[in-house]
C-alpha cells in the first residue's frame, strides 16, 4: 500500500525540487539574485519574525546587502542536498 505524505509545502517548490534528479545541466542556477531580491522586497517590515528569528526590517536594511549572502547559502543548500 502506498503511503501519503502530508505536508503544507507549497506544491510549486515539491515539484521545483523533485525537477533537479532530471535536470540535465546542474550549473544552471535553480534560484537567481533578482528573484531573492524580488522576494525579501515583499517582506513586510513589522510582522513577527519567521522560524530564524530575524525580523523583515533587518533583512530588508540597505547596509545590511543581505541578498548576496541568502544566495549563497540557497545554493549551499541546493547544491549539498542538506537543509535544517
Amino acid at each position: 500500500m502506498p503511503s501519503t505524505l502530508t505536508t503544507d509545502v507549497d506544491p510549486e517548490v515539491i515539484d521545483r525540487v523533485q525537477q533537479l534528479d532530471k535536470m540535465d545541466n546542474r550549473d544552471e542556477e535553480l534560484i537567481n539574485q533578482k528573484e531573492v531580491e524580488r522576494t525579501n522586497n515583499a517582506l513586510e517590515a513589522g510582522r513577527d519574525p519567521g522560524l530564524n528569528g530575524i525580523p523583515a526590517g533587518v533583512l530588508k536594511a540597505e547596509e545590511c546587502n543581505i541578498v548576496n549572502l541568502l544566495l549563497q547559502v540557497i545554493h549551499l543548500c541546493f547544491n549539498s542536498g542538506i537543509v535544517s
